[in-house]
């Protein structure tokens, strides 16, 4: 350290005890001896198993002239006995295109191509109109927080908001008010609300007439297509591969919870199971974001915190983990591996994908990359190999 009248480290001992105190000294050098044989221990006392996360290493004991003393906390991963993982006969639904859903998906289409007019003065607003509402809400007359709400769009006949709301704003004209109550569903997302008698105060400020276009060859060459019929050939491909991912992942699931159930799986570290539920929250998030909704808006409309939602991710975490604990086992049993030839490959790929991100390259480059590639690449070798042996068509 710098001390003023000294070179750096060249300071005498006693100097710097009055600096920074002996006890300080003393574990400063405890930390460098125990750092150097925190690793051999390790190796000796985990024949056979393996660590999860770092170590927590807690010095118990430390008086000059004396042994030093620690404790040192790990988390291993848990012995599992593989029950059945071959020849599950687990079934993989057929992909097929519903009707309705080919309708529905063109409806949606051409909602998206619908043009919106100025309503003329004085004329009700009707099914398929849209209305811009100043809207307040109360219970027991008292404002509900957040309740009031200005030029929200209303699609007449949609009933986005609750049940029986566009019913009492049908036929209001601009500058119209309304007051009315509405009972709201016991499973609404709202649980301030829910199963509650709410009143509604409600103002008019526009109405809009909407044009949806028919849906015909015309509506078709729109989106490219030379007619209606080559459209809805390509939605219905579209529907069948969406159908098909979806049924995989249906089918890859059921088997993986028979397996799990038919395994026997030691207790799961506490930290293995807390990282895969943060793990989750942070999917949540990000599919919030993506869906362009905030994760605050969230917890209001839910009513619940962020401890509360972590509580309710845990179980979905333990199920995450054992699955990945058979998978891991599935690899040792089967000896799948993965070759220094499939991680380069990885790793070329990301370098070339990351080519102008010098911090990526940088940890695409690392050894610890490495094995966490090499780890990727085993479990995906092995959840295919479960998947050959035991999903069928």
């Amino acid at each position: 350290m710098k001390i003023e009248g000294f070179r750096p480290g060249k300071a005498p001992l006693e100097v710097v005890k009055q600096k920074v105190g002996e006890m300080s000294l003393w574990e400063e050098a405890a930390r460098i001896l125990i750092g150097k044989k925190v690793d051999g221990i390790l190796e000796e006392q985990l024949v056979g198993k393996q660590m999860v996360g770092g170590p927590r290493v807690d010095i118990t004991k430390l008086a000059p002239g004396n042994p030093v003393e620690c404790k040192i906390v790990i988390s291993i991963l848990p012995d599992v006995a593989l029950g059945k993982y071959k020849d599950l006969k687990v079934k993989l639904a057929e992909a097929k295109v519903d009707e309705k859903e080919l309708e529905k998906t063109l409806k949606e289409l051409a909602e998206m191509r619908t043009k919106e007019f100025l309503a003329e003065e004085g004329r009700a607003a009707e099914t398929g109109d849209k209305i811009l509402l100043d809207i307040e809400i109360f219970l027991d007359k008292v404002p509900v927080e957040g309740g009031a709400s200005q030029g929200v769009a209303v699609i007449l006949g949609k009933d986005y908001l609750v049940p029986g709301f566009d019913e009492k704003i049908s036929g209001m004209k601009k500058g119209d008010e309304r007051e009315f109550e509405l009972h709201y569903p016991e499973n609404h997302h709202q649980q301030n609300l829910a199963g509650k008698m709410v009143d509604f105060k409600v103002k008019a400020k526009e109405i809009y007439r909407r044009e949806t276009p028919a849906i015909d060859d015309e509506f078709a060459t729109g989106f490219n297509f030379k007619s209606l019929e080559e459209m809805k050939e390509a939605i219905s491909k579209n529907i069948i591969a969406e159908t098909e991912y979806k049924n995989g992942q249906k089918a890859e699931i059921e088997m993986l919870e028979k397996i799990v159930d038919d395994s026997k799986i030691g207790d799961l570290p506490e930290t293995l199971v807390d990282h895969e539920a943060e793990g989750m929250m942070e999917e949540m998030k990000h599919g919030l974001e993506h869906q362009g909704l905030n994760f605050a808006d969230y917890l209001q409309h839910t009513g619940k915190t962020e401890n509360e939602i972590m509580l309710d991710l845990l179980p979905g975490a333990v199920k995450r983990v054992k699955i990945a604990m058979v998978l891991r086992e599935v690899s040792v049993v089967e000896k799948i591996e993965a070759s220094e030839a499939e991680i380069d490959a990885k790793v070329e790929d990301l370098k070339n994908h990351y080519s102008k991100d010098a911090e990526a390259l940088k940890t695409i480059e690392s050894q610890s990359y490495r094995r966490y590639l090499r780890n990727a690449i085993v479990h995906e070798k092995s959840l295919a190999a479960l998947k050959d042996w035991n999903i069928t068509k």
